[in-house]
């Protein structure tokens, strides 16, 4: 069974296919409405955008800066940034292994002697 994934269309899209262009650039549009939305209401100073999305570049990130700047409001969309992942493909699993070791240690009884 052949899947279509977000790598395989920003492929297609960077190879000049048309309607793989047309996907990311809605898609990023889509995005930067969401992301003005939590800008809006939460005045954030940052947003991190990671996984597949993150690895189509200014295909999804185009579209979605100039889509969230037109719908957020002025002050706040001109102080956010909108980054990727320091910690590249393996920021999930990263912050998923954090979450549980926080889990493993917070109920860790402490022995004192």
């Amino acid at each position: 069974m052949n899947r279509i994934t977000a790598a395989i269309v920003a492929q297609a899209a960077t190879q000049g296919d048309k309607l793989a262009r047309e996907i990311m650039e809605r898609t990023g549009e889509y995005l930067g409405t969401g992301i003005a939305n939590i800008v809006n209401l939460f005045n954030p100073q940052i947003v991190v955008i990671g996984g597949g999305v993150a690895q189509a570049g200014g295909l999804i990130f185009d579209p979605l800066k100039r889509t969230m700047k037109k719908r957020a409001f002025p002050v706040p969309a001109k102080a956010v940034k909108i980054v990727t992942p320091s910690l590249g493909r393996n920021c999930t699993v990263i912050g998923a292994a954090t979450l549980v070791l926080k889990d493993i240690f917070k109920s860790a009884k402490v022995v004192s002697s």
